[in-house]
């Protein structure tokens, strides 16, 4: 991957020991996953692949070429790299004398409210971003913002830029996501894909891309898609 765009290198056969699937595209047959080879003494590679299904042909399998260094974010409208791989680097942010705390101010007490309202559910709450659980499957989530503002604001879809709590207002401060780091205190919320940005690019060209070689007698070896 360059700074400039992404390559899909075409890959024959997959032959992986785990795949957890990140997303599914069930009117184009898409699945994007993350594919795990077991190494030697524990170790292991991973590998972004998007896999267009088809019955009666053979599948069709795509490699996103990326550092390996880098994490990937999948929001609602991009795939993204970012530079800390395994590292929530997106949601509500709480900064205290210009350090990020671990916790966010009334996170506890939501917890602690949400398992009341629901005894048999297990919560798990990532950067102001809490999903309830019933019998290991998502029932329900919540954003800190909608539970302290009592407005309906949809964060999935927010312009990718960031946002600061004031009052009862949340306000926009910055284009660049990294101003994070030279705010001294306050309550600050960061979209997917989060801080740390390298690259983004458009989903539905990703998609729109793999599922048009897909009827071709001999689809490319590669596919570049550029960057937004």
């Amino acid at each position: 991957m360059s700074h400039t765009g992404l390559v899909l290198s075409k890959i024959e056969k997959l032959t992986v020991d785990e795949i957890d699937t990140i997303e599914v595209v069930p009117d184009k047959n898409l699945y994007l996953v993350n594919t795990i080879t077991n190494r030697s003494a524990g170790d292991f590679t991973s590998r972004i692949v998007l896999i267009k299904a088809s019955k009666g042909k053979n599948d069709l399998f795509y490699e996103f070429e990326a550092d390996a260094q880098l994490g990937v974010r999948v929001s609602k409208e991009f795939v993204a790299f970012v530079k800390e791989k395994g590292k929530a680097n997106w949601g509500w942010f709480f900064i205290e004398n210009g350090r990020i705390k671990d916790s966010i101010p009334g996170g506890s007490r939501i917890i602690d409210s949400l398992k009341r309202e629901n005894v048999d559910g297990f919560v798990r709450e990532v950067n102001g971003c809490f999903t309830l659980y019933e019998q290991g499957r998502v029932r329900e989530k919540y954003n800190y913002g909608n539970i302290v503002l009592h407005k309906d604001i949809n964060y999935d879809t927010l312009k990718y830029q960031l946002y600061q709590l004031r009052g009862n207002s949340l306000k926009a401060i910055s284009q660049d996501p990294d101003d994070i780091f030279k705010q001294p205190n306050g309550l600050y919320f960061i979209p997917a894909p989060g801080y740390g940005l390298v690259n983004k690019f458009f989903k539905k060209e990703i998609y729109d891309a793999v599922d048009s070689v897909f009827h071709l007698k001999h689809p490319p070896q590669k596919i570049q898609i550029k960057a937004r």
